[in-house]
């Protein structure tokens, strides 16, 4: 493949992906929204909560996302996932951070999209961030993005079909000429399979014939052969399957 044509397949690649950064831009703005809306005039932030600040805010700190299992069927299901956002009112008067952290968890609690985590945060967390605990919850809310389906091409040619004749196929495996009980004979590319008898004999009663060569696989007691009827010795409709094991 040449560089151009490389890099082309790499950009439209690039075009069919959803733009992560832009779906998670826009769930801030509406949770930014939703707070705003709760308190007018309110300060959001985004960032990492701090020691110290000289104006009363409110602090969505987007923890994790974890992806969520699509349903099966039909249509091409859409990309869902839950964002956890770490909660925390800030301010210089503890009186007003209260106040704002309760009025907020009272909206949030009301609010049937959300889910309030009843486990506090991990300690750890506090400490990577470099200050103490304090007053806060973990919001976790839900975000669906619509796949578009591709449309399928438009057959342009009429549908050619070609039948095919069924055929039994009947074979004998044996080792050094003594026939195999209970090999099992797999044909991988018709995902078929069956037994051999006391004699060593197998039949497939209903194969295409074509192609007219098959490819078997034999597992015999935990060893494994690949083999093919067009070097099978052939007597009648019989095929012949002579293994032999390596020294």
């Amino acid at each position: 493949m040449n560089v151009n044509k490389e890099i082309e397949l790499t950009n439209t690649r690039a075009r069919e992906l959803p733009d992560i950064d832009s779906m998670f831009d826009e769930l801030d703005r509406r949770l930014e929204g939703w707070a705003k809306a709760i308190v007018a005039d309110l300060t959001v932030s985004f960032n990492v909560p701090t020691a110290e600040t000289d104006k009363l805010n409110l602090c969505l700190y987007l923890l994790d996302v974890i992806p969520v299992a699509a349903g099966r069927g039909v249509r091409l299901p859409p990309l869902q996932m839950t964002l956890r956002y770490l909660v925390v009112a800030q301010g210089p008067i503890q009186s007003e951070v209260h106040q704002l952290l309760g009025t907020v968890l009272i909206a949030a609690l009301e609010n049937a999209e959300f889910e309030i985590e009843k486990e506090p945060l991990p300690f750890d967390v506090w400490k990577a961030f470099g200050i103490a605990p304090r007053p806060s919850f973990v919001l976790r809310v839900p975000f669906k993005y619509e796949r578009a389906e591709k449309v399928a091409q438009p057959v342009l040619q009429p549908l050619m079909v070609k039948q095919t004749v069924l055929e039994t196929l009947q074979g004998r495996i044996s080792i050094n000429r003594i026939p195999i009980m209970n090999a099992n004979v797999e044909i991988p590319a018709l995902k078929l399979s069956a037994r051999t008898d006391a004699d060593g004999n197998f039949q497939f009663p209903a194969l295409p014939s074509e192609p007219s060569e098959k490819d078997f696989r034999i597992r015999i007691k935990g060893r494994e052969f690949s083999v093919s009827t067009g070097h099978a010795e052939r007597r009648g409709s019989m095929f012949l399957f002579d293994l032999k094991l390596e020294e």
